[in-house]
């Protein structure tokens, strides 16, 4: 049984929200539809197109913020939890590399 959202229960309203739980915004005046592209802004400003059937059910959010396979290195999760409640859900600042862990010869 899947508990993603259907199209019916999908309005702009709905989409707010969810950017809102990602500490961002949705930029669209309208709701076209779960599998139409949308203009959203994340919490760091970025503005981006993306189908709200994706971000939802998918869990994608900023392309910019998020990793991925495209562009490797590190990833500053510690910046991104600090405007992304659902990233700040499980990432603690303690597991983030630091200067003050490290130990000195």
């Amino acid at each position: 049984m899947s508990h993603a959202p259907s199209e019916q229960t999908l309005d702009l309203s709905s989409l707010q929200t969810y950017a809102k739980s990602r500490g961002g915004s949705c930029l669209s005046p309208s709701f076209k539809g779960a599998r139409a592209p949308h203009l959203w802004k994340c919490g760091l400003g970025h503005e981006f197109e993306a189908r709200p059937q994706v971000l939802i059910e998918g869990g994608y959010w900023c392309e910019r913020c998020q990793p991925s396979l495209d562009t490797p290195g590190a990833w500053d999760w510690g910046r991104v939890a600090q405007t992304d409640p659902a990233v700040a859900r499980f990432h603690r600042a303690e597991d983030a590399p630091s200067s003050k862990n490290q130990e000195t010869d």
